[in-house]
């Protein structure tokens, strides 16, 4: 031991070691505070000392090889921080001989010795004390947070999150500014260990403050919560019992409150779902839309939504106007150069793979590529659909679409990679506008986009009136190589991304929140054109009145509820389609009765009266469409239940009082430009 050491007295080595290991508790509450996992350096330095401290005691204890000396000094060390005092403490008053009154040889001062290892070990017991704070112990402060705020009603509305995953986090970031956002850390699978070890709690701190990290980074104002998954438990405990957290209840009862299961293990999501109900908050969880969980969401309350991601990808579609089938056909014109409100072109698809996304792509492009021609009737469509599992795939999705114009769709069994495709996409390449590619792997996604670019970069004439649409996970990987091809290749950008998580997974894609008023004008204005309907906020109510079985009422209010949002994102076609002029002001949309008195538009100009009979043929075509992929019938009577329409014909065969609801749809999608929507959106 150095001489200073020695010629120490107990009070001196008192009095350093209390300032010690003050200096030391004051230095680690700091860093647990800014960056707990950076308490590793503390704990390397008390490691260290107590090595070279041991590294004395055993040379006392007569150990003079140097190899046993370090590797018992390190165990002996260790055992500080596990709490083995008997070890670690005890044996060193062996070694120096202290029972006996007698100090080995080259001790000659003991006491000091022994205060030195006190305040080592104390160091040493406050490094894993509060590791062990910080890992478990924010369990208890996060019990404590929800029974103080559930003692008052909340002020604001409160998103929770079970779980932090890349979802969840992605989704938090959008949630508008005012509302709480709070995390569930969990659950975990692990059980909390019966034994802590200094070496699984620093584990679990990196771990926890990581997230913790990212979370204070990117969401400041979001509160983390700490869950308990506890193994073996009772299963007849319900979700926040079985974390540990049971005043979350509180939050699950208030209809205000949003929680979100996003997992991307949808059985898990499934099953947390199912050991939480009932709640009356709104739920959404991310699952696959079909077979049975279809069939179960629409037996469930209407607080619950499922978050799929064909749903995603129809969306993310519907949100990006620049996507629009609208822009790759030709628009006719009149003699001054103005839309003439309908196309002059065919519109030709292709979807490689058939998954969750190629179904949400096909629904979009046969609604939004639904055109009417000169002679008012559809404008010729073809989608080609091709995916190696077709013959399984495309009777399932037969079955389900009992309406589908199969002279429209095509299904084609092939392997994207095999010469027959190359051979296929060559024949068609030259009369193809769109091409949307969701083949489950990111890599494969983006190499074949490159390979149709390619062709039809050599095989057409131009590119004009040309799009690939690729669905990505992560398109940040890919994107000097997406911008060289599309550099390369006739200098356009005809490759595009959507599905990137942090455009996918917002509020607003999921909630629609941010454009409801748009989706409750076109139902106000359809209410004011009937005698039977009611407004938005007591339609359900209205409808579940109505005969009919509880099946019924849902699906019509799901549909009805549907159309209305799908007239919002329509609004931009309709609008590629008309002259400006029709909505430079209320004049046009005002000759539009509100109810079909004999007419559908009060005005002799015979233009305007055209343009807005295309677009309400149009209307009734995209409607159609839209009833088709919901997987609607024609039949005489309408039977939500049996999901039967009788509107479901060519616009030549409806009544007129029927056809005005389609010119009501164009009268509210005018009187909605006229106000601003479309300067609004291109200022966003």
């Amino acid at each position: 031991m150095p001489l200073f050491f020695e010629r120490l007295t107990a009070g001196q080595a008192t009095g350093i070691v209390i300032i010690f290991v003050l200096l030391y508790g004051i230095v680690t509450l700091r860093m647990l505070k800014r960056g707990p996992k950076l308490l590793w350096i503390p704990a390397m330095v008390i490691l260290v000392l107590s090595m070279w401290f041991y590294w004395y005691a055993y040379d006392y204890a007569a150990a003079r090889h140097w190899f046993p000396k370090l590797i018992l000094a390190l165990i002996s060390s260790l055992d500080l921080f596990l709490f083995k005092l008997a070890s670690g403490f005890g044996n060193l008053v062996g070694f120096f001989n202290l029972k006996a009154g007698v100090p080995a040889e080259g001790v000659t001062n003991p006491q000091v010795h022994l205060i030195l290892l006190q305040g080592l070990y104390l160091c040493a017991i406050w490094t894993t004390s509060i590791l062990a704070i910080h890992f478990l112990a924010g369990r208890l402060l996060s019990r404590a947070w929800l029974w103080l705020h559930s003692l008052r009603a909340p002020k604001v509305r409160t998103h929770i999150f079970l779980g932090t995953g890349p979802l969840s986090i992605a989704l938090a970031k959008s949630i508008p500014s005012g509302d709480r956002v709070l995390f569930v850390e969990g659950p975990t699978q692990d059980p909390v260990p019966d034994k802590v070890s200094i070496f699984r709690l620093f584990r679990g701190v990196r771990s926890t403050s990581i997230t913790l990290e990212k979370i204070r980074s990117l969401l400041p104002d979001a509160i983390l919560l700490k869950a308990n998954k506890r193994i073996g438990k009772s299963v007849e405990e319900s979700l926040f019992e079985e974390l540990g957290l049971k005043r979350l209840r509180y939050w699950a009862d208030r209809e205000d409150s949003c929680f979100y299961l996003l997992s991307e293990d949808t059985d898990e999501n499934v099953a947390a779902l199912k050991r939480m109900l009932p709640v009356k908050a709104q739920v959404y969880y991310y699952a696959k839309r079909e077979g049975l969980a279809l069939k179960t969401d629409l037996a469930s309350p209407e607080n619950l939504h499922i978050v799929d991601t064909s749903f995603l990808a129809t969306k993310a579609l519907k949100l990006d106007e620049s996507l629009y089938p609208i822009h790759l056909v030709d628009i006719a014109k009149d003699a001054d150069g103005e839309p003439a409100g309908y196309v002059d072109s065919p519109f030709h698809a292709l979807v490689c793979g058939f998954g969750e996304s190629g179904r949400g792509a096909l629904s979009f492009l046969y609604e939004f590529g639904a055109f009417v021609n000169g002679e008012g009737n559809p404008s010729p469509f073809q989608c080609d659909i091709v995916d190696e599992r077709m013959e399984r795939l495309s009777d399932e999705f037969r079955s389900s679409h009992p309406a589908l114009d199969e002279s429209r769709v095509h299904f084609v069994c092939e392997d994207v990679r095999s010469h027959a495709f190359k051979v296929f996409l060559r024949e068609r390449i030259g009369s193809l506008n769109y091409v949307f590619i969701s083949l489950g792997e990111d890599g494969r996604n983006i190499d074949l986009a490159i390979e149709i670019l390619a062709c039809a970069f050599q095989y057409r004439p131009s590119l004009d009136k040309f799009l690939i649409v690729v669905k990505m996970d992560h398109a940040s990987d890919y994107q000097e190589t997406i911008q060289f091809f599309n550099s390369s290749y006739g200098d356009r950008d005809c490759i595009r991304i959507i599905g990137d998580v942090e455009k996918t997974w917002t509020w607003d894609n999921i909630s629609g929140e941010s454009y409801i008023h748009y989706a409750r004008l076109f139902q106000a204005a359809y209410a004011a054109s009937t005698s039977s309907e009611v407004l938005w906020d007591d339609r359900m109510d209205w409808i579940r009145r109505k005969p009919g079985t509880e099946l019924a009422h849902k699906l019509e209010i799901r549909r009805k509820t549907e159309q209305d949002f799908a007239n919002y994102f329509h609004v931009r076609e309709k609008a590629a389609l008309c002259p400006r002029s029709f909505w430079d002001g209320h004049a046009v949309p005002e000759g539009i009765p509100a109810k079909y008195e004999g007419c559908h538009f009060v005005g002799d100009d015979s233009r305007t009266v055209s343009v807005l009979d295309y677009l309400a043929r149009l209307e009734h075509l995209r409607w159609n469409a839209s009833h088709e992929m919901a997987g609607y019938r024609y039949a005489e009577e309408k039977k939500e239940d049996l999901m039967t329409h009788p509107d479901m014909r060519p616009y030549a065969l409806l009544d007129e009082e029927t056809r005005h609801h389609d010119w009501i749809v164009v009268k509210t999608t005018l009187n909605i430009l006229a106000d601003g929507m479309q300067d609004q959106e291109e200022t966003k």
